[in-house]
């Protein structure tokens, strides 16, 4: 076979040239020499040149030699012109009235060309027309002699050349039809021409053009129509050519093989009572009466065992011509058409007699529906109730709608319908061993190879990686089956589809048959549980997660609606909900709001601003807290009166409430925000830490010296101390020294946290602090002890348990303090026992970094991090309060 090509940057051309080349090569005038005779006996072609040579000898010159017949000229390209090679007609033109190869189609219809938009149609479709036209028209000859008929039998005997067409073509070179438009093909990936097919439409099944002169090839008529037409002209026009059979047998076998190439099939007579009814409609309401109407429209017995097969799918995928051709014999048991409306609405039935099995066609998905929720609810009870599950698609690679579709329904079913399912199992002792149903996907392609396995990874396997990939699990279903062919050219092989559903329906050992009856209770529990109104809302293609802030209110959960990296307030058109725990009910004064202010927020405080602390307090304990607004001043007293006093928002109220959103990571204006205790504590501390800067470096001196007075004498001296003997750490005024009882250097609390016996040194039998170094020496390697030490041991020992005693009744008091100061903790401050680092600097806090709180957010923060000091009065604090380094940045505190 010769293919002719172009460079890689060029249309490649699959065409085969008629030419046959001289094969011995001896005496060839030329390279590629076409071959005129051939030598069966030397089962090779040659020229007249080798011929001559080679059948001359003795040994060969009996040899039969048969002339090659030259290829009739309708079968070649017409433009001899262009067409060197001779090569086989691929395209017919009506405009033309030519034939054509790909490459002179290309060359002669270009697309800078006026016959770009001639109608083309590939030959051997183009045969096919002819032979249904013939087939029409021959009802009119009325006379034999006239010659009619030969005009006929040579149509017939022409149509006999669409199986040596077969061999002319490619079967990668796709079928062609005329387009009235410029845009008649395109290339594909691997740049060979394309067209679009006389038989490919909406409709799945490929039906005849209709039987007229002037129909453009893309009109099409209903198969039963064209059908009965082919037919009757056959049967009523037998017995006018009775006198020339061998005619007829021509025509009888051309038409068989009309009728072979375009899918038309008898109709079996074994369904010609299969019909199909509506068991759900498309508002989940079932369709019949009782069990008795069920049977009668299946046309089953009441007793029969059956089971359930039901196919899924995208709209315009042909699910309903899917289950016709498969398990109907081609009978349209199921209503099928090329319209762009869905002609399947709700679930339809029918039952097969040979499979005893009962097939339910579904309304397809991603089609335009009233209420999407509520068909795909719809389709999940009816996946509850099936044995075997059909999924058909069409696409050229599998989508994400599939995994979705069977992932999401394999959760629904194991979280909602499975307890239901086996209440009625259990009901009529029905022997399932798995309830849940085997899923086959059945996949189509037309360009795009399907799933195969290589070593261990099936398509099965495959599969259920896809699922992995999407957060979706398949444990619902008894056993994944994927079941694929490639349809280059209609119509469609559902043998391989056929023989796997067979196969489920007669293996018992995961879904046993089941009778009608179970069927319709089934779907009537599952309808009285699981219906009623849904939401039409379905998920948008573009959210508005994919362009709005994401920040969400933590109170009732609605998003900003400012967009992304917005440097404004978060804002929102939906109105918030009151929560104790957020406290988001703020007052507005509402004399400044009848005069149009907008900035008049007031909050409950323990004192005025003008007020002291002190004085701030003893108000606060006679009037109760108040309400003070920027412009307006003090406008409420809690206890203003002696009796009859109200809240400010009732009677005569002096301020609007309103309900803020909660927005996270922002200082929210919260109400309950009263630190009367927390202010005492504050200036009690206060007082307590001036009195302690004073005296701290004086009161650590004269430690220092009370303590080397009481010292071992091997101890270093404490004002010869500057730094930790190990770590080199610098000790400052305030920063206690330890002795290692055994070396007597001077380290921090860090390094001498070892324990240990040092009874060399006069410490007896009791383990007390050492260093690193002096804990890991053995203790027999030395003695550095001596009697006169003991003495100055013992003084030293005694100073640590009068130490010791006040520190435990310092605790003692350190304790009930700690209480009081929680107790006094304002609503927004986080617990100490919760903060575990700074929130600026992120250390961990220890006995040496003490927490603070922030008086704007409440978080612990460190001492080096919130120096700085501002009024919060959005906390309720008027003067001058510790914040921390991330509220001081902010532009409005």
């Amino acid at each position: 076979m010769v293919y002719l090509g172009m460079s890689t940057k060029t249309k490649r051309y699959r065409t085969k040239s008629s030419k046959v080349y001289c094969s011995e090569k001896v005496c060839c005038a030329q390279d590629n020499t076409e071959a005129v005779w051939d030598c069966e006996e030397c089962e090779s072609k040659s020229c007249n040149d080798c011929k001559n040579y080679i059948h001359a000898r003795p040994n060969k010159a009996g040899h039969i030699l048969k002339e090659i017949t030259p290829i009739p000229p309708e079968q070649l390209c017409s433009i001899a012109s262009k067409c060197q090679e001779k090569n086989f007609a691929n395209i017919w033109c009506d405009d033309c009235s030519n034939t054509f190869c790909l490459r002179c189609n290309d060359t002669f219809h270009s697309i800078n060309s006026k016959r770009r938009s001639h109608r083309r149609l590939t030959l051997k479709d183009y045969l096919a027309r002819k032979i249904a036209l013939e087939a029409t028209r021959h009802r009119e000859m009325v006379d034999e002699d006239s010659g009619e008929f030969e005009s006929l039998e040579l149509a017939l005997e022409r149509s006999i050349m669409n199986d040596a067409c077969e061999k002319t073509t490619s079967t990668e070179t796709p079928h062609v039809v005329s387009k009235s438009t410029p845009d008649l093909h395109h290339e594909d990936d691997d740049g060979s021409l394309k067209f679009v097919s006389v038989f490919d439409n909406d409709s799945d099944l490929p039906k005849p053009v209709k039987a007229s002169s002037d129909l453009l090839p893309s009109q099409q008529v209903g198969e039963n129509q064209q059908r009965s037409q082919l037919t009757s002209s056959t049967h009523s026009d037998k017995s006018e050519f009775s006198s020339l059979p061998n005619g007829m047998d021509k025509f009888d076998s051309a038409l068989q093989d009309f009728d072979d190439r375009l899918g038309l099939h008898i109709e079996d007579e074994r369904f010609k009572d299969c019909q199909s009814f509506i068991l759900i409609d498309n508002h989940e309401a079932i369709r019949v009466k009782d069990v008795n109407e069920l049977v009668d429209k299946l046309g089953c017995g009441a007793d029969q065992d059956v089971k359930f097969v039901s196919i899924f799918g995208n709209t315009g995928d042909g699910k309903s011509h899917t289950l016709n051709h498969t398990f109907f014999g081609g009978k349209e048991v199921f209503s099928t058409s090329s319209d762009q409306k869905s002609c399947t609405v709700g679930v339809w039935a029918a039952f097969n007699p040979l499979l005893q099995a009962v097939f339910l066609d579904t309304e397809g998905l991603l089609g335009i529906s009233d209420n999407e929720n509520q068909r795909t609810r719809l389709l999940l009870k009816v996946l509850a109730i099936s044995d075997v599950i059909i999924y058909r698609t069409r696409a050229e690679r599998l989508h994400n709608d599939l995994y979705r579709f069977l992932g999401d329904a394999s959760e629904a079913f194991m979280n909602y319908f499975q307890a239901d399912l086996e209440k009625v199992s259990r009901k009529h002792d029905s022997n399932i061993h798995d309830l849940g149903p085997v899923a086959v996907i059945f996949h189509e392609t037309t360009h795009t190879d399907v799933l195969s396995g290589k070593d261990a990874n099936t398509p099965e396997l495959q599969l259920r990686t896809g699922f992995q990939k999407l957060s979706r699990d398949l444990k619902a279903f008894a056993e994944l089956k994927y079941v694929a062919t490639k349809t280059t050219r209609p119509p469609t092989d559902f043998k391989i589809l056929e023989t796997v559903i067979c196969e489920q329906l007669k293996d018992f050992s995961k879904r046993s048959p089941r009778k009608p009856a179970i069927l319709f209770e089934t779907l009537q529990v599952l309808n009285s549980k699981f219906s009623g109104d849904i939401e039409t809302e379905t998920a948008l293609t573009f959210p508005d997660q994919y362009f709005t802030c994401k920040s969400v209110c933590l109170s009732c959960g609605v998003r900003c609606l400012r967009s992304m990296n917005h440097s404004e307030d978060h804002f929102s058109k939906k109105r918030c909900k009151f929560q104790h725990q957020f406290e988001n009910k703020i007052y507005l004064c509402k004399k400044c709001v009848d005069n149009g202010e907008e900035d008049c927020l007031v909050l409950p405080k323990t004192s005025a601003s003008e007020d002291g602390v002190w004085l701030g307090l003893v108000k606060y304990a006679a009037s109760g807290y108040v309400l003070e607004c920027r412009k307006c001043g003090i406008i409420y007293r809690s206890r203003q009166y002696w009796f009859g006093n109200t809240d400010p928002d009732r009677g005569n109220a002096v301020v609007k409430t309103e309900i803020r959103h909660v927005w996270p990571g922002l200082n929210t204006n919260l109400q309950g925000t009263h630190n009367a205790a927390r202010r005492l504590i504050d200036g009690v501390h206060s007082i307590t830490d001036v009195i302690s800067s004073f005296s701290a470096k004086p009161t650590k001196m004269m430690s220092d010296w009370f303590n080397d007075q009481i010292a071992p004498t091997y101890w270093k001296p404490n004002s010869e101390i500057l730094e930790c003997h190990q770590c080199k750490t610098s000790f400052a005024d305030n920063d206690s020294k330890h002795h290692c009882r055994r070396c007597g250097e001077g380290f921090c609390d860090e390094c001498t946290h070892y324990r240990r016996l040092v009874p060399e040194r006069g410490w007896g039998g009791l383990e007390v602090r050492v260093c690193e170094k002096c804990c890991k020496t053995d203790p027999n390697s030395d003695s550095t002890g001596s009697e006169g030490e003991v003495p100055q041991v013992t003084a030293r020992k005694v100073a640590e348990g009068v130490t010791g005693t006040i520190g435990l009744v310092k605790n003692a008091v350190d304790y009930p303090l700690e209480y009081i100061k929680d107790s006094a903790r304002p609503s927004y401050w986080i617990p100490d026992d919760k903060i575990k680092q700074c929130c600026v600097c992120e250390k961990n806090f220890n006995y040496k970094l003490k927490v603070h709180h922030c008086r704007a957010c409440g978080l612990g923060v460190c001492s080096d991090c919130s120096k700085t000091s501002k009024p919060v009065p959005s906390r309720g604090w008027d003067h001058e309060v510790r914040i921390c380094d991330n509220c001081a940045n902010m532009p409005c505190l």
